[in-house]
């Protein structure tokens, strides 16, 4: 068993923790050295978490743009071709980004 002291704990802990947040290790490594540095503001760690919270916003924007096409995908299923044949499937052509633009169509339609 090793025994480590409360500092190397405390460490891992907010790296764990900066990991769950999704910082990279780059950012790890800015935020550590700037946890040491008297001379420096906080300005800087302020910094690097709001380039981290633009990238959780715009993952957010991109994922919910993905869940609108999917869901799109899936109501047009829903209401041109459900329980057709499979290889028929609209969604099919909505991701190979081919959707029919007239009504009735499908597999089943």
């Amino acid at each position: 068993h090793r025994v480590y002291d409360d500092a190397f704990v405390e460490r891992l802990t907010f790296i764990r923790q900066c990991r769950d947040l999704d910082f990279s290790i780059d950012y790890i490594r800015s935020l550590i050295e700037l946890s040491s540095k008297t001379d420096q503001n906080c300005g800087a760690v302020r910094k690097i978490a709001l380039m981290r919270l633009e990238a959780v916003r715009t993952k957010l924007r991109e994922l919910r743009e993905l869940e609108a096409s999917l869901s799109d995908f899936v109501d047009a299923c829903s209401s041109s071709c459900i329980d057709g044949p499979a290889p028929d499937c609209s969604i099919f052509n909505d991701i190979a980004g081919l959707r029919k633009t007239t009504t009735g169509t499908g597999c089943c339609g």
